[in-house]
């Protein structure tokens, strides 16, 4: 799809996601939208998440909001980072840099942030991501340790 539409443009930039709050295997992500627009209301988000070394990612579309709960998928013991792009009539913008990543431990809403131990597999991840165009490569809204 064309990223112009009649004087129009894909939307920008949202920021990186921020981890609100696990319960169980439900994980709550929230962003701020993008400034930028693109001259056509914002209609959706794009919320990408994967786990660390994973070269492939599962999507959940959502309305023009700017906070999803996810749950498709995920499971207890792995460890997911999250991207998010906004869409509009043009379509979908450039996916965000990726959030801090969380470990689901068990069901009943106990979690875990990535401990450095786990950094390389998280860079491998973020490094792959962004080659595939699923996440940038760089954030300003997070620590750079975190957002590649």
């Amino acid at each position: 799809m064309s990223n112009f539409v009649k004087g129009r443009l894909v939307p920008g930039t949202p920021s990186c996601p921020i981890i609100q709050k696990v319960v169980g295997r439900e994980v709550t992500v929230a962003w701020t939208k993008p400034n930028n627009h693109g001259g056509a209301k914002i209609s959706g988000h794009r919320i990408a998440y994967a786990t660390p070394g994973s070269d492939t990612a599962d999507y959940v579309t959502v309305k023009a909001v700017t906070t999803a709960s996810i749950s498709k998928n995920l499971r207890v013991g792995e460890t997911y980072v999250f991207a998010v792009a906004a869409k509009n009539s043009v379509g979908h913008g450039e996916f965000s840099g990726i959030s801090e990543s969380i470990t689901i431990s068990d069901d009943t809403g106990k979690y875990l942030f990535v401990s450095a131990v786990a950094l390389h597999s998280f860079i491998f991840t973020a490094r792959s991501l962004a080659k595939r165009g699923i996440a940038k490569a760089s954030c300003p809204f997070v620590r750079p340790s975190v957002c590649l």
